[in-house]
């Protein structure tokens, strides 16, 4: 590897002590990673929309890619080859060993054309049809969301409606707007379920995780058009005429700010701290400028021409693509005076951690549980865990009660006495440092209480075996055999519990 590289290993080894104050320009190093081998590449941080390195093995010919996740998971589509005809979804599901598997996304329906062409010798008639289910974003559990056509026919390809759709791996495609008649997109998903849209005759909006709706305002008079959404549900896209906006929380749209009196301006990108990388420039000039948006307090962005705060001589910035949660960005540029534009790709490595970036680091969020019985777990590893002050665990968005259940405020979480009302729930974790918080990625939790009683082998049939493992838990005064309130406190009511779940019997 390069000295540079070397540099930003060493750099975050030792954690970059002082970090950049808030409002002060950040300062970069760029490594060239143009002609990097795949090996060097390999080293990179998780980018979600820079993938260096080709689909994982098990892609389908002709894959591309859209988006892929940190646990590897990719979403893509298959051009059909077909005029007119459109793209077939597909979600590479990691295997865990750097394969995957392919999962093809039906599309709701096909849209059906045929028109006549005549001319003074003869007539010709010319059909087809849109069947189409391309993907537009993925999330870190590999839900993914997109388009997919619905049923209809016409006389030309373009009449085609489309509908958003989520996609998670347990059936086909949701529609998340079924009763609407116009075309609905979905742009964006985070980690904790939230998408941002479009719905014809209604404009953009942003989507809870539970379903709620909540409409983006214009910008300076003219709708927005949603393409990223932080894991904190800040929305970043463009308004026209070809402007960026974003939206820190709500229905709140602000317009991002350029350099100067520049026409156009991008906003392509941006991390969990609502830090922002995009591209400005002018219509009638090839030459672009990349930027760097900072966050303030109250909902509002600074802008900084990366290239002033590059410490490497001789480079030229012409867009920044992607940005990570440490503040490492992947730009595009060239060698001044040498290079066409946008011919490299360089790794841009903070000199010190930006403001704001000094929050706990999660190395390993909770994933999502099925349990055949009543008590459950999630756990949270934080890389930086000297530095943290308290975990929260949340429920459906809404803080676990640590005074009923103490693990709510340790970094694994307890649950007992779990029933099947309690399927379904989004667990995630706010862990706070003495400079920041972070939220992890949410867990669901999948109760499936067929079975609850069914505590020995051999599984699937209750008996003898069952009931005397219940017993032993009891007398072990182990938590499993907490069934019932009060909890925390084994008595006749868990007995009474466990003796119902045995009634029910298995399937």
């Amino acid at each position: 590897m390069d000295t540079l590289a070397g540099r930003w290993c060493f750099a975050a080894v030792l954690g970059m002590a002082a970090a950049t104050a808030v409002g002060e320009p950040p300062r970069y190093t760029a490594v060239d990673i143009t002609d990097w081998s795949a090996s060097q590449l390999a080293t990179l941080p998780y980018f979600k929309r820079f993938t260096p390195s080709g689909p994982p093995a098990g892609a389908p010919a002709g894959y591309t890619e859209v988006a892929r996740s940190s646990a590897g998971h990719s979403a893509g589509y298959v051009d059909q080859g077909i005029p007119y005809a459109g793209n077939r979804g597909v979600m590479l599901r990691a295997d865990g060993m750097g394969g995957a598997t392919a999962e093809y996304i039906d599309a709701f329906g096909s849209y059906s054309w045929g028109y006549w062409s005549c001319d003074s010798h003869d007539c010709h008639y010319y059909f087809g049809y849109v069947r189409d289910s391309t993907p537009s974003d993925m999330n870190w559990s590999g839900v993914m969301v997109g388009r997919s056509t619905l049923w209809g026919s016409g006389s030309d390809p373009i009449g085609a409606v489309f509908h958003a759709y989520l996609y998670d791996g347990s059936g086909g495609p949701v529609d998340l707007f079924p009763g609407e008649a116009g075309q609905t997109t979905a742009a964006c998903i985070n980690n904790r379920g939230e998408i941002a849209g479009f719905i014809l005759g209604q404009g953009s909006y942003r989507r809870s995780w539970d379903g709620t709706l909540t409409m983006l305002a214009p910008v300076m008079g003219h709708s927005v058009s949603p393409s990223r959404i932080n894991g904190e549900g800040v929305i970043i896209g463009s308004h026209y005429p070809s402007r960026a906006f974003a939206s820190p929380g709500g229905a709140v749209t602000v317009d991002l700010p350029d350099l100067g009196s520049f026409e156009t301006v991008s906003a392509l990108d941006l991390n969990d701290s609502a830090w922002i990388v995009g591209m400005c420039g002018q219509f009638n000039d090839p030459e672009t400028y990349a930027i760097l948006w900072e966050p303030g307090s109250g909902g509002e962005w600074t802008a900084w021409d990366l290239v002033e705060q590059l410490d490497t001589p001789g480079v030229l910035l012409e867009s920044a693509i992607a940005i990570d949660n440490a503040g490492h960005i992947i730009a595009r540029g060239h060698l001044d005076g040498t290079d066409d534009f946008s011919s490299r790709t360089y790794f841009l490595v903070p000199d010190a951690p930006l403001a704001g970036w000094c929050a706990p680091d999660i190395g390993q969020h909770p994933s999502d549980t099925t349990v055949g019985g009543t008590t459950a777990s999630f756990g949270i590893v934080v890389v930086n865990a000297g530095d943290v002050l308290s975990y929260q665990w949340r429920l459906n968005g809404l803080p676990i009660d640590t005074a009923s259940n103490p693990s709510a405020a340790t970094a694994t979480l307890e649950l007992v006495g779990l029933t099947a009302a309690d399927s379904g729930g989004m667990y995630d974790c706010v862990v706070t440092s003495a400079c920041g918080e972070t939220l992890s990625n949410p867990a669901v939790l999948t109760v499936d209480p067929a079975c609850a009683a069914d505590l020995a082998e051999p599984f699937g049939v209750l008996n003898i075996f069952d009931i005397q493992a219940f017993i032993g838990l009891y007398n072990a005064q182990d938590a499993a055999a907490d069934l019932a309130a009060p909890f925390g406190t084994l008595n006749i009511f868990d007995l009474q519990a466990y003796i119902g779940l045995y009634n029910q019997g298995c399937p």
